[in-house]
Parts: C-alpha cells; sequence; structure tokens
C-alpha cells in the first residue's frame, strides 16, 4: 500500500461524512478505479 492508497481511503472517509448514500456508492466506485489504476501502476514499475 502506497500514500496513493492512503489517500484514497481519507477521501472516501470526508467524502462519506459529506456526501449522501447514493454519492457514497458512486464514491466507492471511484475508489475501486483508483485502486485498479494504482495496482497496473506498482506492475509496470
Amino acid at each position: 500500500m502506497s500514500i496513493v492508497a492512503r489517500m484514497a481511503v481519507v477521501c472516501l472517509i470526508r467524502v462519506a461524512e459529506t456526501w449522501s448514500a447514493f454519492n457514497v456508492v458512486s464514491g466507492v466506485l471511484l475508489a475501486v478505479l483508483l485502486v485498479v489504476v494504482a495496482f497496473r501502476v506498482t506492475r509496470r514499475r
């Protein structure tokens, strides 16, 4: 887990506390995309 992963988690927590449940679902989807991209970047490096 790199700093990007921690940043994504912090962003998700803030979004969950600020937005509504529906927006949290979209936030989780964005988090999954970020995780997939992070894994691809780590594999390339």
